[in-house]
C-alpha cells in the first residue's frame, strides 16, 4: 500500500495523499471530507469518481479502501477496530437504530462511524477478504478481542466443540478442561522439601526446550528423535489411591467461560492437584507403587499386564487419558497430529480476551469458526508460571522416558511461534479436548503360552511371531530358539521382553530370528549380570565378542562383557556406549578407545574405579549417576557433559575438563568433587548446576562464561574460592558480579 496514492485536481485546486495515511472520505453533497492521519480536507469531488480513483491503483486487498453506503470510503488497514453491537442514537428528535460502527484512532481523537443494517454485513465481508476478524481491536500494538469467542461462532448454535472444517474431522471444544469443578484435593506439601522457589529456572529450562529442537522455517517444529524408539520406562498405576480425587464421568460441560484459563493437570494422571513434581506425580518412573517391583511400561485395567508405550501406537491409552475420563469417547486429549493440524488449517492471533485473558485466537481458514486457546502457563512444584504469557498444553503423544509432547506457544520478541516440544510429565499443563480425529486406541491383551519352562507371547498373530517373556528354570545355559510350536502353528521368536530372565546368572545364546532387546531387562537383577551373549552371524541386528552384545556393526556396544578381570578396553571401531551398558558392572578400569558417546545410565550403580577416553565428546544424562566407587575421569575432549551426569559421585574428588563448552541443568549437583577446573569457555552456568557439592572447595574458570544463571552454587557450603577468568570471588561476590 506504500506506492497508492490518491491524486484529485479541479481548475483551481490539486490535493495528493499517500493512502496509507487515509482513514476515511466522508460525503457532503458536492464535496468531501478527506480524513488522514494528519488531519482533515475538504474538497470538492464526488465518493463516485474518487473510488475509481483509489481502484485504478490496484486491487481491494492490496489498498483496503472500499465504499461503504452512500456517505463513506474506507480504509479497512487503518481501522482500529469495528463495534459490531446494536445501539441506539437521537438524531434530529428521532430515535435511530444502528448495528455496528467503525472506530479510528489517531492523534488522541477517537472518530466513530455508525453502521446500519446492510453496511454491517459489508463491512464483515470487506473484512475478512483483508483477512481481519472484524471482532478485534488494535490497541497499544495488542489485538483485543471485543465479544465472546461465541459471537463469532454463531451459526454453530450452542454447540460444546466446534468443527473448523478440519480435513481429519476432528472438532475441538469450546474451552479448557475444567478440573477443580470437581472437588479439587489439597496434596500434603509438608511431606516434601519445599526448597527455593527458583530451584527451576524457568527461562532456562524453556530454552533448553527449544535448543534440544531443530529450527527450522516451518511454523510448527514435529522434530522426531529417530534414535529414540523404546517406550517402556513409564508406569501409570491403574489405581486411584486416597490423596486425590477421581475425575468421575461430569453431568455438566466442564469449561465455565471459553476464554478462562481453567486448570493444570500431569500428564496421563486422572485427578486434581494443587502441587506438581517428581515426587508426587502419579506415574512413576520405572516402578509402580511397590518399591520391590521391576514393572516397566504400564498397567493395563486389573488383570497386571504391562505393555509398551508402542502397543499404543505411542499414544496415551484412553484408559489414562482424562478427557475420556470427564466426557467420554471419542472425545479425547489430542495427538500432536491433532495440535500440528490445528496450526496448518488456521490463522493465529495473539490478543487479550474480552474477560482479560490472553491467548492465541484461531480462526479456521477453511469456514471461518474461531476457537480462543488461552495463556494459561504451566505449573511447578505449588507456582503458576508465565500466565497470560504463554500456551502450554498436553498433547496424547509419548516422546522419551520422562517426557511427552506438549504445545506450546511462549509470547515472546524471540520465541512467538507454536512448537511441538518435550517436557517433563510431572508439570502442571492445560487440558484442550477434541472430538473425534487420531483416537489412540487401547493395547488388546495376547496370549501368553508356556513351553520347556519358558513363557511366549503371541505378538503378531498374523505373521506368526511371538516374544520370549519370561524364562522360570533351573538352567544357567539357555538357547534361544528361532520358533516354537503352540496350537499346530509355528511362531518365530523376534523379541525378548523386560524382565526375561529376572535375577538368574545365565549365558544365553541369541538367534538369527531375534531383532529386538529391550535397553535393559532388569534394574534390580541386571540382565546378563554373570554371563555371556553368544549372538548368531547371520542375526541382522545384534553381534557379539567375547561375551559382550554389539549392534550388527559393533559401533555400539550394548551390554557390557563378562569377566573376571578388572580393567576392560572397548574394542576398535566401537564409538558408542548404549543405555545401561555397564549397569553395575563389578569391572572398575575402562577404556573406551575410539568412543565418542557414553549414553544416558551407561555406568550407573557400577564399581568403575577409573574410566578415561581421548576420542569422548558428549556423556549423556545421569551417565555415572551413583558411581559411588569412581575415583578419576579423563576426558580431555568432551565438550558436552548432560543432566546429572556426575550425580552422586561420592569418590571423585578432582574433575578437569580441558575443552567442555555445555553442561545441562545439574550436570554436577550432589557430586563428592572437592576442586573443579573448565580450561574453556561454558555457554551457560545454569542455576542448581552445583548444587549440593557438599564438599567443594574451588572452581576455577579459565574464560569468562558466556551466560551465569542465579546461585548455581546453592548449597555448596564449603566453597570458598571461585575462580574467573584469573581473578578470585568468593560465593557472594561471584553472584554480585556474574549472577543478573
Amino acid at each position: 500500500m506504500d506506492d497508492f496514492t490518491l491524486q484529485l485536481s479541479t481548475a483551481t485546486e490539486y490535493y495528493y495523499t499517500p493512502l496509507k495515511d487515509l482513514l476515511y472520505i466522508e460525503s457532503l453533497g458536492n464535496d468531501v471530507n478527506i480524513y488522514t492521519r494528519f488531519g482533515k480536507k475538504i474538497f470538492r469531488e464526488t465518493l463516485t469518481h474518487i473510488q475509481e480513483l483509489i481502484d485504478k491503483e490496484g486491487l481491494f486487498k492490496l489498498h483496503g479502501c472500499a465504499r461503504v453506503g452512500r456517505s463513506h470510503i474506507i480504509n479497512f488497514n487503518n481501522v482500529s477496530f469495528i463495534d459490531l453491537n446494536k445501539f441506539q442514537e437521537i438524531e434530529n428528535n428521532t430515535k435511530k437504530t444502528y448495528y455496528g460502527k467503525i472506530l479510528f484512532e489517531h492523534c488522541g481523537k477517537k472518530i466513530n462511524i455508525s453502521l446500519n443494517r446492510e453496511e454491517v454485513k459489508l463491512v464483515k465481508a470487506l473484512m475478512e477478504q483483508l483477512g481481519r476478524n472484524p471482532y478485534l481491536r488494535l490497541s497499544n500494538n495488542t489485538y483485543e478481542l471485543t465479544v465472546p469467542v461465541s459471537k463469532l461462532n454463531e451459526d454453530a448454535k450452542g454447540e460444546q466443540f466446534i468443527d473448523l472444517g478440519l480435513p481429519s474431522g476432528t472438532k475441538w471444544s469450546i474451552g479448557n478442561l475444567e478440573i477443580s469443578s470437581v472437588n479439587l484435593s489439597i496434596y500434603d506439601e509438608d511431606e516434601y522439601d519445599l526448597y527455593d522457589d527458583d530451584s527451576l529456572n524457568i527461562d532456562d529450562y524453556l530454552d533448553d526446550l527449544d535448543d534440544s529442537k531443530d529450527k527450522d522455517s516451518s511454523p510448527i517444529d514435529m522434530t522426531e528423535d529417530s534414535n529414540d524408539n523404546s517406550f517402556f520406562d513409564r508406569i501409570p498405576d491403574a489405581n486411584i489411591d486416597d490423596d486425590y480425587t477421581e475425575i468421575g464421568n461430569v453431568n455438566h460441560f466442564p469449561h465455565a467461560v471459553d476464554e478462562k484459563y481453567q486448570d493444570h493437570v500431569s500428564w496421563g494422571e486422572l485427578k486434581a492437584k494443587n502441587y506438581f513434581d517428581e515426587n508426587n506425580y502419579f506415574f512413576e518412573w520405572g516402578l509402580g507403587n511397590n518399591e520391590n517391583e521391576d514393572l516397566y511400561g504400564f498397567q493395563y485395567e486389573d488383570d497386571y499386564e504391562y505393555f509398551q508405550w508402542k502397543d499404543c501406537n505411542n499414544q496415551l491409552p484412553s484408559l489414562f487419558d482424562i478427557a475420556v475420563k470427564a466426557l467420554e469417547s471419542p472425545c479425547h486429549i489430542p495427538t500432536a497430529d491433532d495440535w500440528k493440524e490445528l496450526v496448518d488449517n488456521c490463522t493465529l492471533i495473539w490478543c487479550k480476551s474480552c474477560i482479560n485473558t490472553y491467548g492465541l485466537l484461531a480462526t479456521s481458514k477453511i469456514n471461518g469458526r474461531c476457537i480462543f486457546l488461552p495463556a494459561s502457563g504451566f505449573r511447578y512444584k505449588k507456582n503458576l508460571f508465565k500466565e497470560g504469557q504463554m500456551l502450554a498444553y498436553w498433547t496424547s503423544t509419548y516422546d522419551s522416558p520422562y517426557q511427552s509432547k506438549a504445545f506450546t506457544y511462549n509470547n515472546s520478541k524471540d520465541n512467538a511461534n507454536p512448537k511441538i516440544l518435550s517436557m517433563d510429565g510431572f508439570l502442571g499443563l492445560s487440558i484442550r479436548p477434541v472430538q473425534g480425529g487420531h483416537l489412540a486406541p487401547n493395547p488388546t491383551l495376547r496370549e501368553e503360552f508356556e513351553i520347556n519352562e519358558t513363557i511366549y507371547r503371541i505378538e503378531d498373530p498374523d505373521n506368526k511371531t511371538c516374544s520370549l517373556c519370561f524364562y522360570f528354570g533351573p538352567s544357567s545355559k539357555i538357547v534361544i530358539p528361532e520358533k516354537v510350536e503352540y496350537n499346530d502353528e509355528t511362531y518365530t521368536v523376534t523379541t525378548i521382553r523386560e524382565n526375561a530372565f529376572l535375577g538368574v546368572p545365565v549365558n544365553i545364546y541369541i538367534p538369527a530370528t531375534i531383532i529386538k532387546l529391550p535397553k535393559m531387562i532388569d534394574t534390580e537383577f541386571p540382565f546378563m549380570a554373570f554371563g555371556t551373549f553368544k549372538v548368531a552371524n547371520e542375526n541382522p541386528s545384534f553381534s557379539s565378542e567375547n561375551g559382550a552384545l554389539f549392534d550388527k556393526n559393533k559401533t555400539t556396544i550394548l551390554y557390557r562383557p563378562n569377566t573376571c578381570n578388572n580393567v576392560y578396553k572397548v574394542p576398535d571401531g566401537v564409538t558408542k556406549i548404549a543405555e545401561n551398558a555397564f549397569f553395575e558392572s563389578h569391572i572398575e578400569f575402562v577404556d573406551t578407545n575410539q568412543v565418542t558417546d557414553i549414553g544416558p545410565h551407561a555406568f550407573q550403580f557400577s564399581s568403575v574405579k577409573h574410566i578415561q577416553g581421548n576420542c569422548v565428546e558428549v556423556l549423556e544424562r545421569e551417565c555415572f549417576i551413583d558411581c559411588d566407587s569412581l575415583e578419576t575421569i579423563d576426558f580431555p575432549n568432551v565438550v558436552e557433559v548432560k543432566e546429572c551426569a556426575f550425580s552422586g559421585c561420592d569418590k571423585l574428588k578432582h574433575i578437569i575438563f580441558p575443552k567442555l563448552k555445555k553442561c545441562e541443568y545439574g550436570a554436577f549437583n550432589n557430586c563428592g568433587a572437592e576442586s573443579m577446573t573448565f580450561h574453556s569457555q561454558i555457554e551457560k552456568i545454569y542455576s542448581n548446576l552445583f548444587r549440593d557439592c557438599n564438599y567443594l572447595e574451588k572452581i576455577e574458570f579459565k574464560i569468562i562464561p558466556k551466560k551465569v544463571c542465579p546461585d548455581p552454587f546453592c548449597n555448596c557450603e564449603k566453597l570458598k574460592t571461585i575462580i574467573v577468568g584469573g581473578k578470585s570471588y568468593t560465593r557472594e561476590e561471584f553472584n554480585q558480579t556474574f549472577c543478573p
